[in-house]
């Protein structure tokens, strides 16, 4: 469970204020649905991005509780343009305060009456990607599947819902998104898990459209490469004199403008390069004919150790796709009981490796067979919690024409247009 679906308030940690609550009522009671978006559009509540965020504690944590907080604002402050500065004087601006009221809760955006802005951090909210989920609402972020086009990627089973939260499903008008085009993304840290606010805890709530996305959603650990990037975009889009010609979905990095900002598997200073392994030899870009190859997690088939992380970038001749099968014993760490994966494997294979891709993990052996979009194709292996058996697949190239005979997931770009 989610820490945040704990709570009683809109969205289970939303705090709205007398103006945003009677927006959303009225516009339920016209539409049938709320006008609400994933960055809220009012530019009255968007901070002042050439000033110091300010922010103060009001006395409800501990120096430990501080300082874990203090490292997400710094998280915030090192991949963005944005800068947060502590004041314990008396409350004279605009500011966040932490505070532990009630649960994980934030109201959303800055007050634009300048009044104070309150983040509510319980000992259990106070983990890095559940802050950081709450500090994205104070800054101005909604939740991820409320957006108007969810029903392309997620679908809302209704009838296994709580009765009292049917509401948190709700979804926005087109016309009052400001998504900054950055689009739909399972993976993102906004995003419902698959069985919040059920009726019972085993129920599913959402669905993802395609099958294999399902535990990729509700993950709280880390912001994903497009909230960063729809963050800087709403914020930061004139912090550098001019655009570098980054690769791989990749855009120029507000804090160091001479280098890109890279979708993780990616690095070098135009995204042109494939992240190294990290504690293990392994990974790399590798040039597919039609013959199988093998790519395996470190140590295969004994097992990997946690904190290792692999990339691989599989590329086909030009014209062709590439196709990969898992088999063999496999075993990534995951919350059964939540869908969700913790360490995994993830497959990219859209247009935009900027998109989370699929992630896999539990036990068994996946029965997908996988098929790029285009001519390469990206996988990830991420081990933040503990060891294990880990995985091996197939890997080859395929000309279009038999590609499109095979059974698969064909990679989609999840670009949406407005």
């Amino acid at each position: 469970l989610n820490p945040e679906e704990n709570g009683r308030y809109y969205e289970g940690d939303i705090v709205l204020d007398a103006e945003q609550a009677y927006q959303i009522y009225e516009s339920t009671i016209q539409h049938g649905r709320r006008t609400k978006r994933k960055f809220i559009r009012s530019e009255l509540r968007r901070w002042d991005s050439h000033k110091p965020i300010v922010y103060s504690f009001d006395g409800s944590h501990t120096r430990r509780e501080q300082r874990v907080i203090e490292l997400a604002l710094e998280h915030w402050h090192n991949i963005t343009c944005l800068n947060f500065e502590r004041r314990d004087d008396e409350i004279q601006e605009n500011r966040i305060i932490f505070t532990d009221v009630d649960g994980c809760a934030s109201n959303v955006g800055r007050h634009p009456l300048g009044e104070p802005q309150f983040v509510s951090l319980a000992p259990e909210c106070i983990r890095l990607g559940v802050i950081a989920h709450e500090v994205a609402h104070a800054l101005g972020f909604w939740h991820e599947q409320s957006r108007p086009d969810r029903d392309n990627y997620v679908t809302v089973r209704w009838e296994n819902i709580d009765r009292d939260s049917k509401g948190q499903f709700l979804k926005e008008l087109p016309a009052d998104v400001d998504n900054g085009n950055v689009p739909y993304d399972y993976g993102s840290i906004m995003h419902y898990r698959s069985k919040a606010f059920g009726r019972y805890d085993d129920l599913f709530t959402l669905n993802t459209n395609i099958m294999d996305y399902q535990k990729t959603i509700g993950q709280r650990d880390q912001l994903s490469f497009n909230d960063i990037r729809l963050m800087n975009v709403i914020y930061c889009s004139d912090s550098c004199p001019r655009k570098l010609p980054c690769q791989r979905g990749g855009y120029t990095d507000p804090r160091r403008c001479g280098r890109c900002r890279c979708p993780d598997g990616f690095t070098g200073k135009l995204c042109q390069l494939v992240m190294p392994g990290f504690g293990a030899d392994c990974g790399g870009r590798i040039e597919l004919t039609s013959s199988w190859r093998r790519i395996t997690s470190p140590n295969y088939p004994r097992e990997f150790k946690e904190g290792q992380e692999c990339s691989w970038l599989l590329v086909a001749p030009p014209g062709q796709r590439v196709q990969l099968r898992f088999y063999g014993e496999f075993e990534m760490y995951c919350k059964v009981r939540h869908s969700l994966c913790m360490d995994y494997i993830e497959i990219r294979n859209s247009t935009d490796f900027a998109n989370t891709g699929m992630r896999y993990c539990c036990y068994g052996t996946p029965k997908s067979s996988i098929m790029s979009a285009t001519e390469d194709m990206l996988v990830l292996f991420r081990s933040f919690y503990r060891g294990g058996k880990g995985f091996q697949a197939q890997v080859r190239a395929l000309p279009i024409s038999e590609a499109e005979r095979c059974p698969k997931h064909i990679g989609t770009s999840v670009v949406r247009t407005l």
